[in-house]
């Protein structure tokens, strides 16, 4: 999903909730308790402002039975993750 109009961590939000057929204030754990949410989205706005689009690189991490992964560009792939 690449919306550059939203912040990562909405775009993670939205994702994981459509896929679920649930509410965002439904997750647990909040997002927040995972990722400092604040940092990520700085992160991957800032490229955007300053016009780096021509930066690679890439954030992943496992939230619940998720693996994301927040690519430079600011687009967001939510897969399923190993179940443990």
């Amino acid at each position: 999903m690449c919306d550059e109009s939203r912040p990562a961590s909405e775009k993670i939000i939205v994702e994981i909730t459509d896929r679920n057929g649930t509410d965002p204030t439904e997750l647990r754990p909040p997002l927040y308790e995972v990722i400092d949410v604040a940092a990520l989205d700085d992160l991957f706005a800032s490229g955007r402002d300053q016009g780096l689009r021509d930066c690679d690189g890439r954030l992943e991490f496992t939230y619940g039975s998720w693996r994301v992964r927040v690519e430079s560009d600011g687009s967001v792939v939510v897969e399923p993750g190993e179940e443990s």
